[in-house]
């Protein structure tokens, strides 16, 4: 999946026209991530582009304004693609500077659903998130690996994007164990143990064997006696 993310733009050029010109060149986009996912087939981020249109309708300049996915093939081509397209002359002349973010998501991946509409969130792809948060690398890293892959508002915090979790999937409807359990580690991350605790209690309701494991993970004697005490009365 390549999903776009939400632009800036800054200049006389309606944000739809230019968001409409970007999906027609989508597949190039695209062809960019997909050669290096074969392979790297655990590959994932969001790459942020600034774009300069010129009064001619072409792009003058493009660079890399940010990235996650730590790739400098899929970087370098997919700035390079930006400087080969062409706009509509921008309303009254002058130049238009525009940001466009694309969240890059291996598609097959646990519960990776198609996109319908730009905003609508694919349901989480929980197992190889918290894979990406207990990885190698620095934290900020890693969270910012995990905020791309959920296509979540891009942050290095694991206390921001755990209640991000929290708000998106979790405040209604039965609890959802993938979820509480990469928010619940996300929270251990941050120093909130006792937040961390409560969130994966939460799914002891719907998977006990898989909170019951996570709380063994975190040696948490305790909770894990309690656990296991409610799955033998079941």
């Amino acid at each position: 999946e390549v999903i776009p993310g939400q632009s800036t733009v800054r200049g006389s050029l309606d944000k739809e026209i230019i968001r409409r010109i970007i999906r027609m060149h989508g597949n190039e986009v695209k062809f960019c991530y997909e050669q290096e996912l074969a392979r790297h087939p655990a590959l994932s981020g969001r790459i942020s582009v600034q774009f300069t249109i010129a009064a001619t309708g072409q792009v003058t300049s493009s660079v890399l304004q940010s990235s996650t996915m730590n790739n400098a093939r899929v970087e370098s081509c997919v700035v390079q693609a930006f400087r080969r397209w062409n706009f509509p002359y921008p309303t009254g002349g002058g130049i238009v500077l525009v940001s466009y973010p694309f969240n890059f998501v291996p598609a097959g991946w646990d519960r990776v659903a198609h996109v319908v509409a730009p905003g609508v969130i694919p349901d989480a792809p929980w197992d190889v998130s918290l894979a990406a948060l207990r990885g190698k690398g620095e934290l900020a890293e890693r969270v910012a690996k995990v905020a791309a892959m959920l296509v979540a508002p891009a942050t290095e915090s694991p206390s921001v994007l755990a209640w991000w979790i929290v708000e998106r999937h979790l405040r209604s409807g039965p609890p959802i164990p993938g979820a509480c359990i990469l928010a619940a580690n996300l929270l251990r991350e941050a120093k909130q143990p006792h937040e961390a605790g409560r969130i994966l209690s939460e799914a002891g309701g719907v998977d006990l064997v898989a909170t019951t494991a996570e709380f063994r993970r975190w040696s948490s004697g305790p909770d894990v006696a309690r656990l296991t005490e409610l799955a033998a009365r079941k």
